[in-house]
């Protein structure tokens, strides 16, 4: 039987990569731990973390910045073993972060140093608060061949509202990564009809409710029963919370 941490485990346990592509052991390197002290201070307010992919999984270095940001100071978050993190996660975005781990799972086997993963999600601080959480998920290559699998935390409450979970995966593309696909597993599990799809890319295009009935040659009546089911099946209150998710299909 399928642990419910199944794809976040297999994500951070994958035979394939810690096979194929074995993880750098830090080991107090002095040129790494320069390197993420400068990349620290280049960039503030990003909380950097090295972990060790393998069937152990575990943090190996946690930015000193970490306090500030999550709440949590450096060596909590290094003694945090994989599922402590996890059950960080807000419960409603619990199986939305998992759907996420899945799809990133399904791409195996590939090379990390082609992929970069932006997850977006809550999860609890040291208050009990939750936090907006943009974390992107990189590989990077040593002179030894080693790899270096970094998570870089950044706390965006203040920035943007949130609306659910999401995963961009970026693909490296003669040289540079470029967005390859969104997934947002609200829509992914919500079925929405061909009719339906019509009226949510209209009203992402700021078109009226009579308009929109113009164009599809229906009543406004139909336009708004159709409008009330996309907003359950979106989990969402108004157009405009409608408008921003249907603009990331």
């Amino acid at each position: 039987m399928k642990s419910k941490y199944h794809s976040i485990l297999q994500f951070e346990k994958s035979r394939t990569i810690s096979a194929n592509y074995p993880t750098m052991k830090m080991n107090n390197s002095k040129e790494l731990l320069s390197t993420l002290d400068f990349v620290e201070k280049m960039h503030p307010d990003r909380v950097i973390l090295v972990r060790q992919r393998s069937e152990t999984p575990f943090v190996q270095y946690v930015s000193a910045n970490c306090k500030a940001i999550l709440g949590y100071d450096a060596k909590t978050m290094m003694r945090m073993s994989l599922l402590e993190f996890i059950k960080l996660v807000h419960p409603e975005d619990f199986h939305g972060v998992q759907q996420c781990f899945a799809s990133i799972n399904a791409l195996e086997p590939y090379n990390p140093l082609d992929y970069r993963f932006e997850m977006r999600y809550r999860i609890k601080d040291m208050n009990g608060d939750y936090r907006y959480l943009f974390d992107e998920k990189m590989v990077l290559m040593n002179s030894d061949g080693r790899y270096i699998h970094l998570s870089s935390l950044r706390d965006v409450t203040s920035e943007e509202k949130f609306y659910d979970v999401k995963l961009n995966i970026h693909q490296r593309i003669r040289g540079t990564f470029k967005k390859m696909q969104t997934f947002i597993p609200r829509q992914s599990s919500s079925t929405f009809t061909p009719r339906q799809k019509d009226i949510a890319n209209l009203i992402s295009k700021g078109f009226t409710n009579m308009e929109i009935a113009r164009k599809l040659s229906v009543s406004i009546n139909t336009v708004k029963n159709h409008k009330g089911l996309l907003f359950k099946k979106a989990k969402v209150k108004s157009s405009i919370e409608l408008a921003s998710i249907t603009r990331e299909l």
